[in-house]
């Protein structure tokens, strides 16, 4: 029994004049032990809810990371598409190597927004799908 439901049960003690029966201290300890399991229940909500935060701005901040990269990427692969076509100092690359360059370019830009729109947007097997409960919480698969 924990030091609250003591000094409870020595409280009633010296008001009643009489000890408290063993229904009362166990009817104490069994709303102790609830609100014990419901601050427990907050706290791994409350973690869970940092964790989330935490995976969002990460989620954020590797997005942007990817877009930039990409926005360069493509930059570039016009400035040499660019130089070629109008044959800017005397640069010159052959088709072939343009059709690689630009094929690749457009298959890598392809796949990094697919990436982006499945990580914003929640693809299979995330949080966002898994199922709620009654009282809306989702519950763990």
């Amino acid at each position: 029994m924990s030091e609250k439901s003591q000094s409870l049960a020595k409280r009633l003690r010296r008001g009643h004049g009489v000890a408290p029966d063993d229904s009362a201290l166990k009817t104490l300890g069994a709303e102790e032990a609830e609100i014990q399991k419901q601050l427990a229940e907050r706290d791994i909500l409350v973690a869970r809810r940092k964790d989330l935060d935490q995976n969002r701005e990460e989620r954020k901040k590797y997005t942007k990371i990817m877009f930039w990269g990409v926005a360069i990427w493509l930059v570039i692969v016009l400035a040499i598409l660019m130089a070629s076509g109008f044959k800017i100092m005397s640069f010159e690359l052959p088709g072939y190597v343009l059709a690689i360059l630009l094929s690749g370019t457009i298959i890598g830009a392809g796949v990094v927004v697919g990436a982006i729109m499945t990580a914003l947007f929640k693809g299979g097997g995330s949080y966002a799908e898994q199922p709620r409960r009654r009282d809306g919480e989702r519950q763990e698969k």
